[in-house]
């Protein structure tokens, strides 16, 4: 055994003999991937002992921290309705995670609630209209690689949404829930913090829009 690998090998030993912080996923992953990358470039699996240590210690970290991270939601449309305009805003953040060393591998999971805002225009003057709900998000989905090994996710997004309408006309008030029903977007956006997608929404004048955050970056 060469003078580097020795020093190589003291030096992953010592890294791995520190315990792991009780908030590892950030500065310590990336130190404990940098020190495996190192590990296996210059000794590899010849230090069977070292090699089983960096296994058990990337399965106990990558498994509390997953790859993590937040899909922003923006949709704003509008539509004619009883010769006024509707206009509805529903936003907000869902965080998800990616099970990397559990089975499935890749499995995309996260849930979270939008917020759903309405108003109108052009109703008569004495007349007021708004909407307010919340839209209940599940992520599902998976993290593959496309033909040239770049990440992507490829998300499935269920949503139920439910809404009151509140209309006041001069002494007449109306009250009613609305349930649009359940409704299902598949998108792919490449794994890169930061990466958009959008679409038109069918048949009104607006669009769908995702904004990727992640908290983990794919190794």
């Amino acid at each position: 055994m060469d003078g580097l690998a020795t020093i190589i090998i003291n030096q992953c030993n010592a890294f791995l003999d520190a315990p792991v912080p009780d908030q590892p996923c950030g500065y310590y992953l990336q130190t404990l991937l940098k020190y495996a990358d190192g590990f296996y470039r210059t000794v590899g699996e010849n230090n069977e002992q070292l090699h089983t240590r960096f296994q058990n210690r990337l399965h106990e970290v990558l498994n509390i921290c997953y790859i993590r991270g937040e899909l922003d939601f923006d949709y704003n449309y509008c539509f004619e309705q009883s010769g006024a305009q509707l206009c509805r805003h529903i936003g907000g953040s869902v965080p998800f995670s990616v099970k990397v060393t559990m089975e499935p591998h890749g499995q995309i999971s996260g849930h979270g609630t939008l917020d759903w805002n309405g108003w109108m225009t052009g109703q008569p003057e004495d007349c007021t209209y708004n909407e307010t709900g919340t839209v209940n998000v599940t992520l599902a989905g998976e993290l593959v690689f496309d033909n040239v090994g770049s990440p992507v996710f490829e998300f499935t997004i269920v949503e139920n949404a439910f809404a009151t309408l509140t209309a006041v006309c001069e002494d007449l008030t109306i009250v009613e829930p609305i349930y649009p029903g359940e409704v299902t977007h598949n998108i792919r956006m490449m794994a890169e913090d930061g990466t958009e997608y959008s679409m038109p929404v069918p048949g009104v004048n607006g669009s769908f829009r995702w904004v990727l955050h992640l908290i983990v970056t794919v190794p």
